[in-house]
């Protein structure tokens, strides 16, 4: 079938044969140049009736029924109808005559206005190309906006791919700085070995320069000794030392010109001899002394200096002295080179958050301190949550954070902006509910948190690590909504949304469960895959976490399960059971929390049409009116034309 049809157009052949009104319609339509189908010119020879007409169906957007007594007797028209209902065609009734639908029509296309041809026909013919063309612009823009949406995407896919490039080279350059900086440690482990080594060895030396300083000191401590000695008995012998040099040079002197006479004392009594033969006797015993005093130690200060007289110790030395300073630039050069590496780090990687607190916050503390100390009871649990945050217990932080997001114990005294620091807390401490409820923080820029989708996958990630269920679910709707666009790793973001949805569902996670009945309703059409996860949802011990829409909502969609007649079939169930089971549904979803409009005014329907329950005009005006105090058209239609007081009354 290449040709595209922009209408479907079911009517009855007795029609064609019996009343121009049906060659009046086709001629406007070719004007008007749309393009349309019906089986007595499109059906060609050979070709399977049924197959073609459900091809031609589901591939025109539009679909015109001719209502007239021979239609609406038609089983083959009635067919039809229900297919373009099922299908979700965009259905225009178009009234030849003024015969009512058969039931099985009305319960199609009840709620839809029609065309009525039979009242005045030019108008009608007007009407109904304008409503054509109309729903025709209305396909163009979708597809224009599908196409925008998709090209978008495609960018979107392309700008992220490049943020990957980016990302994968930044972890490149992080990865090549920490292999520097783990050969720069080894190198400066290895250096501080050497330098170890040195130290000892400079150590050992300077215990040796002192032994020596000592044994140095002792000897000039001696040779003082002597030199007092000698100085004592010089006026005797004629001459004073002063020091070993001069010691040993008049020592040299007198062996040499033996003693001058001029310094020696004389006596001009020949009894004297005597004393001067003693005083020679003690001045070549002092000589004798002092020659070898000076021998000794002449020589004994050179030696104990290593960096003169040592010249491999004084290599040593330096060489230690070399390295030392080495060492210390090698140092310098690591601590920046450690610095680059830390600034780069946290460029990569940082997430969009503040900085981590401790149960010694003392602002935290103080503010704490502030409310606590405005309330006139402290309650057990309360105190138990403060004790354990002070204790750094990141469960009761958890708690604590819960009390002031709502107000519990506190007197109603709500502090987001404190639930959130505390949720910071708790989450850093790794605590899973803590990183669920402080990436819902972020996803919505709340509690002191500037909206940052990063951050909110980032904390929702590790909350899932760590094992939360409902982290899977708030992950899911962040890739479900749009509004996150990273990421994915190749599948689409819808794929992951499904899998994550699912993930939790099959967990017992009831929002989820919701969500995936909604989904297979809505997109998939497998209409018994919805009713399995809307009922799970429903019988859940859990309860779902907004019931005033999620769970009145769930309601309804099981009412039109079986309202709809999409599971009569499949479950092989009699009609009289389905509105039953149907009224059921609605009547839940109608007053479940704040009840559910669109559920209020199917029960003002059945409750007008006796579906499910006996006919109740009182109580379908009063549902109706439920319904359009919340501004829904159809019951505010309802009640403006005054449906209800006909006790046959379509709806």
């Amino acid at each position: 079938m290449n040709t595209k049809y922009d209408v479907f157009i079911s009517y009855s052949r007795n029609d064609m044969e019996s009343d121009n009104h049906v060659s009046r319609i086709l001629h406007t339509l070719e004007e008007a140049g749309i393009a349309y189908w019906y089986d007595q010119e499109g059906i060609e020879y050979g070709d399977d009736f049924v197959e073609k007409i459900l091809d031609h169906i589901e591939s025109a957007p539009i679909f015109i029924f001719l209502s007239s007594k021979n239609s609406n007797s038609s089983r083959f028209t009635s067919r039809e109808v229900a297919l373009a209902d099922e299908l979700r065609k965009y259905i225009i009734p178009v009234k030849l005559d003024s015969t009512p639908y058969n039931d099985k029509i009305m319960f199609r296309i009840v709620d839809i206005p029609p065309v009525r041809f039979n009242k005045n026909a030019e108008k009608a013919l007007k009407e109904l190309v304008v409503k054509i063309q109309k729903h025709l612009e209305a396909i163009n823009i979708e597809e224009q906006k599908k196409e925008d949406e998709k090209r978008r995407q495609l960018e979107a896919e392309e700008a992220e791919l490049l943020k990957e490039k980016n990302r994968r080279e930044r972890k490149e350059q992080l990865a090549r700085l920490r292999e520097q900086h783990d050969k720069a440690k080894t190198a400066i482990e290895a250096a501080e070995v050497v330098v170890a080594e040195y130290q000892a060895q400079l150590k050992k030396a300077k215990e040796s320069l002192e032994t020596k300083e000592r044994t140095l000191k002792e000897e000039q401590e001696k040779l003082s000794e002597l030199e007092t000695h000698l100085n004592s008995i010089s006026p005797k012998i004629g001459y004073v030392v002063s020091d070993a040099d001069s010691t040993r040079e008049n020592h040299s002197s007198q062996h040499e010109s033996d003693i001058p006479t001029s310094s020696i004392v004389t006596e001009k009594d020949d009894n004297n001899d005597a004393d001067i033969a003693n005083n020679k006797e003690d001045r070549d015993y002092a000589s004798k002394q002092i020659i070898e005093t000076h021998e000794k130690t002449k020589y004994k200060w050179m030696p104990s200096n290593p960096f003169l007289n040592d010249a491999r110790m004084s290599r040593k030395i330096l060489l230690g002295l070399f390295f030392f300073v080495c060492l210390l630039i090698l140092c310098i050069w690591v601590k920046q080179r450690s610095s680059e590496r830390d600034n780069i780090t946290n460029a990569d990687i940082s997430v969009d958050s503040v900085s981590k607190c401790s149960s010694q916050n003392s602002e935290l503390n103080m503010k704490i301190d502030e409310i606590i100390a405005n309330l006139s009871t402290i309650r057990p649990q309360l105190k138990e949550y403060i004790d354990g945050y002070r204790n750094q217990n990141a469960e009761a932080t958890f708690r604590l954070a819960k009390c002031f997001e709502k107000g519990d114990f506190l007197e109603g005294n709500r502090n987001s902006v404190l639930a959130g620091s505390l949720y910071h807390i708790a989450a850093d401490a790794g605590y899973a509910d803590a990183q669920t409820s402080l990436g819902f923080y972020f996803f919505y820029g709340r509690g002191g948190y500037a909206l940052n989708y990063d951050s909110a996958v980032y904390w929702y990630s590790e909350a899932i690590r760590n094992g939360s269920i409902a982290a899977k679910y708030y992950l899911a709707k962040a890739y479900d909504d749009g509004r996150y666009t990273g990421t994915t790793q190749g599948k689409s973001k819808n794929s992951v949304a499904i899998d994550l949805y699912r993930s939790s569902a099959e967990l017992g996670f009831a929002k989820s469960q919701v969500t995936l009945g909604f989904y297979f309703y809505d997109e998939k059409r497998d209409y018994l895959e919805s009713k399995k996860w809307l009922e799970k949802a429903l019988n859940s011990d859990k309860n779902l976490l907004d019931a005033d829409t999620e769970k009145a909502k769930a309601e309804f969609y099981m009412g039109q399960l079986y309202g709809t007649g999409k599971l009569t079939i499949a479950l092989n169930l009699r009609k009289d059971e389905v509105d039953k089971i149907s009224f059921e549904w609605y009547k839940k979803a109608a007053t479940t929390g704040k009840g559910y409009t669109e559920a209020m005014y199917y029960l003002g329907a059945y409750y007008q049409n006796a579906r499910g329950t006996r006919q109740d005009l009182g109580k379908a005006t009063e549902w109706y009116k439920k319904a359009a105090n919340r501004g829904h058209q159809g019951a505010k239609e309802k009640l403006s034309g005054k449906a209800v007081n006909k006790p046959n009354a379509r709806y």
